[in-house]
């Protein structure tokens, strides 16, 4: 039981937290590019295909790496999409998965429910998607809504799922242990066919030079 007094506090207290995080970023300095971070690596190696960039960031960083290694926007064949908004746009979403169980008055807290909230489902994007590549995301709770459909089908042998080329980029071996925790849900517990079914693999950026890296 709550009391409305306490659920327009626990509101309040979210747009604090919101507020902060947004002043947070604003903060950090990324006019400088580091090109021997593995970010500017991965993305340079993007430039080689026709792919999907599905955006977490908040920040402009995809962009600012992009036209340093391009500098005509116009010049590649990546498409981009930023799932949580930017801080550009002043339009982060920010919250939890439709499927959090959490108290029906605190509705706030769903990321659908932002006015932000742009529902681009590219679940159905990937659906199809042959290549994977996870960087710089946790694959965390919040946001299953987005891949568990894509993993969970990528369990099934003997059809146009399975036999993709998946690369999780990892930092150390709490990162890796982190991740499979999430693809154990995100299977459905079935790492085992997951791996079996497909060629994964683990890159883990604490043990490798960026500019080496193939």
């Amino acid at each position: 039981m709550s009391f409305v007094g306490e659920d327009c506090d626990f509101q309040s207290d979210y747009k604090s937290v919101s507020s902060a995080l947004v002043a947070y970023l604003r903060q950090i300095k990324t006019e400088t590019i580091d090109k021997d971070c593995f970010a500017y690596h991965v993305i340079e190696r993007l430039l080689e295909f026709r792919c999907l960039v599905i955006d977490f960031n908040y920040t402009n960083t995809f962009r600012q790496i992009l036209f340093e290694l391009i500098k005509n926007p116009k010049q590649h064949n990546l498409s981009h999409i930023k799932i949580h908004g930017s801080l550009i746009n002043e339009d982060i979403v920010f919250g939890v998965d439709d499927k959090t169980k959490i108290n029906k008055d605190h509705i706030f807290l769903k990321k659908s429910v932002s006015e932000h909230f742009k529902p681009s489902d590219f679940s159905t994007s990937i659906a199809e998607c042959k290549t994977l590549m996870v960087f710089g995301h946790s694959l965390g709770e919040t946001d299953h809504m987005y891949f568990q459909k894509y993993f969970r089908s990528s369990c099934l042998s003997g059809n146009e799922n399975s036999n993709k080329q998946i690369g999780i980029y990892v930092y150390g071996e709490s990162s890796r242990l982190n991740l499979h925790k999430q693809l154990d849900v995100l299977t459905n517990k079935q790492i085992a066919l997951f791996k079996q079914n497909n060629r994964v693999q683990f890159v883990d950026t604490s043990k490798k030079k960026a500019k080496n890296y193939k």
